[in-house]
């Protein structure tokens, strides 16, 4: 009769309870080695000796990073799909540079093609020309030479 209890639907297995065992312990490790993070700013602002402080501080870095890597020994699985899951999403929400057709791909040391670029190689992007200099420039068509008092 007992057998038939534990195997119907919505019984709590013994991996069940398990599992819900090593998330709830692994989460509340997080917290703790988040809080440990946390603490270590506060230190230098309390009344203590400064051998204090600083035996204060080194006590709450330990616990953090033993914490947090309790942690993750228990939400091994959870933290990498939770990290992968932020990087997709920073990866896609970033604003990433837009690169031309002649930028050769990302990772390789390939030098800018001669020929791909605009300006024959002195650049890899393309160069807006500069405006004429009005005391230089030549007259316009419909203008007289004489119009510029600078042009000779």
């Amino acid at each position: 009769m007992d057998d038939a209890r534990a195997t119907g639907r919505g019984a709590v297995t013994r991996a069940g309870w398990l599992n819900a065992v090593r998330k709830t312990t692994g989460y509340a490790l997080f917290v703790l080695s988040c809080l440990g993070w946390l603490v270590v700013p506060v230190f230098p602002f309390l009344p203590m000796s400064t051998a204090a402080k600083a035996a204060w501080v080194a006590g709450a870095l330990i616990f953090a990073e033993v914490t947090w890597w309790l942690m993750v020994l228990l939400l091994g699985k959870e933290v990498i799909e939770y990290c992968q899951r932020g990087w997709r999403w920073l990866k896609q929400a970033w604003p990433r540079r837009r690169r031309g057709p002649w930028a050769p791909p990302l990772g390789t040391a390939a030098s800018w093609p001669e020929a791909a670029s605009p300006n024959g190689g002195d650049a890899p992007w393309p160069v807006a020309p500069s405006p004429p200099d009005p005391a230089t420039a030549a007259p316009r068509a419909g203008q007289e030479a004489a119009a510029n008092p600078r042009h000779p």
